[in-house]
């Protein structure tokens, strides 16, 4: 990673190594973040590429609508901004912020899709307490409001939420689940609009002067699956798994119907109902923790063993071990594989 700010501009970039096998890696060299910042007036001015996150929750953030970070893959990406100019002013306890983004996907040197959206965020801390509210205006007229807060409990305890109302989002579905047919000749996943769903998150942490921190999050996601969703779509997979030992069909044909129906795994959280636990040591050069993520309705986890380690200067190690438990008709227990093993190591330079 590469890092570098002077005479208002600030950048970073990074160049990545992934390896799965030795027919999956992928190395990358991303521009994260360049932005220009001034002030004009009693208003603060950001134009550029900048990351555009504000919610409080730790493993899901239903304020963070211009842009939404993946809060617990295996390994974290390094987030790319989003083009905006963002104009913000400041108090000594408050601030507001008018934010314009452009958020472009880009298909090797080709732009494939381009969504404008336009937000307004406020926030305020009193004392102990730090409100937050925003609302959300999307191409097509998508609206989200939302709010939220945190508050130092003591010493030792802190409780923070969030929530938002989307009265428009998308869901993944599987066009065979319409027609009742068993294969598609092209890719049979669309996005379907749907109307007014409810976000939010409320978690518990504590934490000792020996650097002990334990949490506890519930989060509900009106936009994700409903566990009748998910078994209509893991019968149809089992049916097509089947058609690949006694059918004529090409097998390729059927690979694919497959592969696609794995799109309902990239979604935010799998069900609607998640609970964390999260139990982490803040030592002085290792990081252990272990994660465990629920979803009751339908009796699957994940179970994340984890450390981070410091080994040298603006070096840093991530390694671990997740696991994929529950019943086999289970989002989480469905998936082929039952654990994953993971490693990073970054490093980072200054200019």
């Amino acid at each position: 990673m590469l890092q570098w700010q002077k005479a208002g501009w600030t950048g970073d970039a990074a160049l990545t190594a992934q390896y799965a096998d030795e027919w999956d890696n992928d190395t990358q060299l991303e521009l994260n973040e360049l932005f220009y910042e001034t002030s004009w007036g009693d208003w603060e001015i950001s134009l550029g590429k900048k990351r555009l996150g504000w919610g409080v929750g730790y493993g899901f953030r239903p304020l963070d609508l211009l842009q939404q970070e993946p809060r617990r893959t295996v390994q974290p990406p390094l987030l790319n901004g989003i083009p905006s100019l963002i104009l913000e002013k400041f108090s000594d306890t408050s601030s507001l912020s008018l934010i314009y983004a452009n958020d472009i996907q880009w298909q090797g040197l080709d732009i494939i899709d381009t969504r404008h959206a336009g937000a307004l965020r406020w926030y305020q801390s009193l004392e102990q307490w730090d409100l937050l509210a925003t609302t959300y205006l999307g191409e097509g007229g998508e609206l989200a409001i939302g709010g939220g807060f945190s508050r130092v409990l003591g010493e030792a305890w802190k409780i923070h939420t969030e929530w938002v109302y989307r009265r428009d989002y998308a869901q993944w579905r599987n066009a065979l689940l319409d027609s009742g047919e068993m294969i598609a000749a092209s890719d049979p996943m669309y996005q379907q609009p749907q109307r007014g769903a409810m976000q939010s998150v409320v978690g518990l942490n504590w934490t000792t002067a020996s650097g002990l921190n334990l949490l506890v999050e519930y989060g509900y996601d009106g936009t994700a699956y409903r566990t009748e969703d998910w078994q209509n779509l893991l019968n149809l997979t089992r049916q097509q798994h089947n058609l690949l030992k006694a059918s004529k069909l090409p097998l390729g044909a059927i690979a694919a119907n497959l592969t696609a129906s794995r799109r309902a795994y990239t979604a935010p959280n799998l069900l609607r109902d998640n609970l964390l636990l999260r139990l982490a040591y803040d030592g002085t050069r290792h990081d252990p923790a272990i994660e465990w993520l629920l979803t009751p309705a339908d009796g699957g986890s994940v179970l994340t063993l984890l450390l981070e380690s410091e080994i040298g200067n603006h070096q840093s190690l991530r390694f671990g071990i997740r696991g994929y438990l529950g019943p086999t008709d289970s989002a989480y227990g469905s998936l082929t594989e039952d654990y994953v093993l993971f490693a990073t190591w970054q490093t980072a330079w200054g200019l």
